[in-house]
């Protein structure tokens, strides 16, 4: 009796009866008993026990050791069939033991393919910081990250910085930054442009600029911090003087479409709406004559701007139904005019039929002089109405927009070799590439 209570005292330390028998190895549990003779010959790091367990029980720990110290971290039947089973060592995992790479057994679910700083194969290794300095796997992999519950493992994956609380490297520097993937250590160069939109913290700031040596927000840009005036950061040489469209200052944006340049904004109140084919600009400065725009200048809903207007480049037009066709094809620059209506409703220039052949040239219509003219014609190169000629030289390669070769003259114009009896098609005027009259 203890006090008021009645405690067991069903073990024998080898000459009393005990509650328990303390130890801090398994030397400590010579000749110890339990009340049915059975041997408390292991030690569990408190107190001396006996080696029995069942899978996956939990019975079995790296606490455990036996006579040779041997840490008993995994349970399995002493032979096959018997139904008996004792704490095993996992294996050691030394170079004279064959590294991690012995770590191979099992227990239920529960693998022990993890080689600890003491070479022993466990589960997993518990952690505050520097604990996971030379755990390896089985498989070869350092495990050097401590994560946010403590425990060793190759790294934290995340999407946001609010993942990464307390993640920490092996020399106890917190990764406590996120960069879309895994957590990271907040640190950078300035000029090396290491940071990003995607580097979040645990607040969930976007951390795209490097200033010092760590990544921080280039700033906010909406009503409440100042606009786009907010976005005056420079890292380097770069500025990050541009407002997106989650109102964050970001550098100058590249682009190989205008959609990319949707609703930004630069510090000085301009919209950068224009993608150059490089980067997104406020306008394309040009001057007409030099063929300073083309259709890798684009607006931001994707429209090339092809056209000088003296300034800057703007559209030559769309001419679908709604913009009344054709018709709509009234731009120019200088002597060049942007009458033609594409297969993509965009007026140009020209239509290029030297690699589709005639067949680039179907339903091509040309704005001309207040009527139009339907190019379905290749000469080779572009869709044009006809090819004139006075010889069936001139009309080799030339095919209309189905693809029939119109390789005779009739002395005005390339034309196909058909005819009706008494059609009065053929003439004295129309020959072949041999020059003969047919």
């Amino acid at each position: 009796r203890v006090g008021d209570t009645e405690v067991a005292i069903g073990n024998c330390d080898g000459s009393k009866c005990v509650f328990e028998v303390p130890c801090s190895s398994a030397i400590h549990c010579a000749g110890v008993t339990d009340s049915h003779g059975v041997a408390l010959d292991h030690c569990d790091g408190q107190k001396c026990v006996a080696n029995t367990c069942t899978t996956g029980s939990d019975k079995c720990s790296y606490s455990l050791t036996n006579t040779s110290n041997e840490r008993l971290n995994l349970c399995a039947e002493t032979s096959p069939g018997t139904g008996i089973f004792r704490c095993i060592s996992a294996g050691a995992c030394g170079s004279t033991d064959g590294g991690p790479a012995n770590c191979s057994k099992s227990e239920g679910s529960k693998t022990f393919h993890i080689c600890n700083r003491d070479k022993l194969c466990v589960p997993q290794v518990a952690c505050t910081s520097s604990d996971c300095f030379g755990v390896i796997r089985s498989d070869g992999l350092a495990l050097t990250v401590c994560n946010a519950d403590q425990l060793c493992v190759k790294e934290v994956s995340c999407t946001t910085g609010r993942e990464c609380t307390n993640v920490k490297d092996i020399g106890d520097t917190f990764m406590d930054i996120c960069n879309g993937t895994v957590c990271i250590q907040n640190v950078c160069t300035v000029g090396n442009q290491e940071c990003s939109l995607d580097f979040t913290d645990a607040a969930g700031e976007k951390l795209n600029i490097c200033q010092g040596s760590s990544c921080v927000s280039a700033g906010h840009c909406d009503g409440d911090s100042g606009g786009s005036a907010n976005c005056t950061k420079v890292e380097g040489s770069t500025a990050f003087h541009i407002c997106n469209t989650d109102n964050v200052c970001i550098p100058d944006v590249t682009c190989s479409s205008g959609l990319t340049c949707n609703d930004l904004v630069h510090k000085d109140g301009k919209s950068y709406n224009v993608c150059n084919g490089t980067k997104c600009i406020d306008q394309a400065i040009c001057t007409i004559g030099n063929s300073d725009c083309s259709a890798g200048i684009t607006d931001s809903q994707n429209t090339p701007l092809t056209v000088c207007d003296g300034t800057q480049c703007i559209a030559a037009g769309i001419c679908d139904s709604k913009s009344g066709g054709v018709t709509n094809c009234t731009k120019s620059e200088g002597t060049i005019k942007f009458n033609i209506c594409s297969t993509t409703e965009e007026c140009v220039s020209e239509i290029d039929c030297s690699s589709g052949g005639g067949g680039d040239c179907r339903n091509i219509e040309q704005w001309n002089e207040n009527h139009t003219l339907i190019l379905d014609v290749c000469n080779g190169f572009e869709c044009v109405p006809e090819v004139s000629c006075t010889s069936a030289v001139e009309c080799v390669g030339v095919v209309n927009s189905h693809g029939v070769a119109l390789d005779h003259c009739n002395g005005t114009k390339c034309v196909e070799n058909t005819c009706t009896i008494g059609g009065g098609q053929c003439t004295l005027d129309l020959t072949d590439t041999d020059n003969y009259r047919l």
